[in-house]
């Protein structure tokens, strides 16, 4: 099996298998090819493999590194004092033989048969060891009766003499979630958990009541392990019991933060998340590339961001996610970050009933909808898009009737940005505002629409839906725009504003006796009509007076 990407070894039952499955190995200072010493080689101390090369350290702390076995030679011809690895961030923590430090002067440390290798060469001086640490430059290293000592270099003494029992590492925080071989968790007491060969370890010590662990979690004093059944137990101390004994499925973490590497597959393919796990009602699935398939019952309650805080994604279409099934989906928030173009489409069958969401959220980025059947597309929450947003909701491909029906049913903020919603129904509330365009079809008379400084254009020749949403607080600056072939110049239209209050009333368009336009405007003491196009084909509505070529009435 092939080694991970970065993987050092130093003793003779250790080898790396690389890339064209290739065994390398040390035997008595030399490097071993498939078991074949390597002639050209000699005082060997480690073997790593680093961006898909071998490299070889020798007891000057010299390295020569070859790309694959049938390379002519190791190079550079000389040696080079610079290790292949980046030094290791601090707090970083080691348990295993085939896990390792890197400190600031590019020293490797590790832990074998429980002393501190440096560079691959033991330090007789220490013994029992079960943890390494890298703390503010230091390395610390733990034995079993949990005392630490810690030195800045090879050469120095460790100290203090008698080594102490404060745990250098600062107490992992709550609501921590690991999965990872080199992650770890220091609770309260200053004991260091990790994962070990799908075991808890505590001081690197393997707890053999423990199997198949996927994940270790950190919530209000307790360590908490989930298996691949994803069933959870906790104890407080390593000395307690896992409970409860059959374990359970409710996640002591919410808010956890998943990533997507499935490219384009299932939702419920847990192979594709980081940590091997999917993500539960209240976590946040992170899909920068690729596509998400979601079936009914998949993602509910899941909060996706789409795309990264850079706005890269690994290809040009963006993130997508596809919700599909007989039943409705019902996500958490969907956010899109700065720059990311990304797409949700809706392909459901015609009796799911729709798919919600709990908000939607993009700064910066752009989010393209699209429905199949016309069934709805339900927000239940507050959305905000701002800083130049874009916000599309259509039908799939273009499809015909019914109309693409965008339910909000909490305050959707359009701030310097563009939200285009089709039919637009609820009980919610949609704000314009930074001079922000609104464009629907037609709305619902549960809908309320803030134009404080804003632009909203509705109206189809193609679906001839009602405008029955109330617009208040109408801007000075604002305008509505209202397209239909049917306001001709030459049926003679007519405006009349029917006044409720000193700036609120009923704005009506006649065409003869015929009413064709009928809106609950509030904001303003009179609003101004223009016929726009030629000919006619719209109607224009601001607060001042563009030389407004409607006859207007107020009563």
């Amino acid at each position: 099996m092939k080694s991970p990407d970065v993987a050092v070894i130093s003793q003779p039952n250790q080898s790396i298998v690389d890339s064209y499955n290739t065994s390398w190995s040390i035997v008595n200072g030399q490097v071993t090819v498939d078991g074949v010493v390597d002639a050209s080689t000699n005082r060997v101390t480690q073997l790593v493999y680093a961006n898909g090369k071998i490299w070889q350290e020798n007891t000057d702390n010299l390295w020569w590194s070859r790309s694959a076995s049938f390379d002519a030679s190791w190079s550079p011809a000389g040696g080079s004092p610079v290790s292949p690895l980046p030094q290791s961030p601090n707090n970083s923590v080691t348990t295993q033989p085939d896990q390792f430090l890197v400190d600031a002067n590019g020293t490797i440390w590790t832990v074998v048969k429980g002393q501190v290798a440096v560079n691959g060469v033991i330090d007789a001086s220490t013994g029992r060891v079960t943890v390494l640490a890298l703390e503010n430059g230091q390395v610390w290293q733990e034995n079993a009766d949990q005392l630490w000592w810690s030195k800045s270099t090879p050469s120095d003494t460790w100290n203090p003499p008698g080594g102490t029992s404060a745990n250098p590492l600062p107490q992992t925080s709550n609501n921590t979630v690991i999965s990872g071989a080199n992650q770890f968790i220091v609770d309260a007491n200053g004991r260091t958990w990790s994962i070990v060969g799908s075991q808890v370890a505590v001081d690197g010590s393997a707890d053999p009541t423990t199997s198949r662990v996927t994940e270790l979690a950190y919530e209000n004093g307790k360590v908490w392990q989930e298996n691949a059944d994803r069933l959870w137990w906790s104890k407080s101390t390593p000395s307690d019991t896992w409970d409860p004994p059959g374990g359970t499925p409710a996640s002591p973490v919410l808010n956890v933060s998943r990533t997507w590497f499935g490219g384009s597959a299932p939702f419920a393919t847990a192979a594709d998340w980081s940590g091997g796990v999917l993500p539960q009602p209240g976590d946040t699935a992170l899909v920068q590339s690729g596509g998400v398939t979601i079936s009914p019952g998949d993602a509910t309650g899941v909060n996706f961001l789409l795309g990264d805080a850079s706005g890269q994604t690994a290809d040009a279409t963006g993130p997508s996610l596809t919700f599909m099934g007989d039943q409705p989906n019902n996500a958490g928030t969907i956010t899109v970050a700065a720059g990311t173009q990304a797409t949700v489409a809706v392909l459901e069958h015609y009796d799911s009933g729709g798919s919600s969401t709990a908000g939607i959220q993009i700064s910066g980025g752009q989010l393209s909808i699209s429905e199949y059947q016309g069934f709805p597309f339900i927000v239940n929450g507050d959305s905000s898009l701002t800083n130049g947003a874009t916000l599309t909701f259509g039908a799939f491909n273009g499809g015909e009737a019914p109309a693409p029906n965008f339910v909000n049913n909490g305050t959707l903020s359009v701030n310097a940005s563009t939200a285009s919603l089709g039919e637009l129904s609820g009980q919610g509330v949609v704000s314009v505002t930074g001079n922000g365009n609104l464009s629907v079809i037609g709305a619902t008379a549960g809908e309320t629409i803030q134009l404080q400084s804003g632009h909203l254009d509705f109206g189809s020749d193609r679906y001839r839906l009602p405008f029955l949403a109330t617009i208040t607080d109408f801007g000075a600056d604002s305008s509505v725009n209202i397209g239909s072939a049917e306001l001709l110049a030459d049926k003679n239209p007519r405006e009349v504003f029917t006044t409720s209050g000193p700036t609120a009333g009923e704005l009506f368009i006649y065409e003869g006796t015929s009413v064709m336009v009928d809106l609950h405007i509030s904001g303003q003491s009179q609003i101004y009509a223009s016929l726009t196009g030629t000919g006619g084909g719209g109607v224009l509505l601001t607060a001042y007076d563009t030389g407004h070529s409607l006859p207007t009435a107020t009563s």
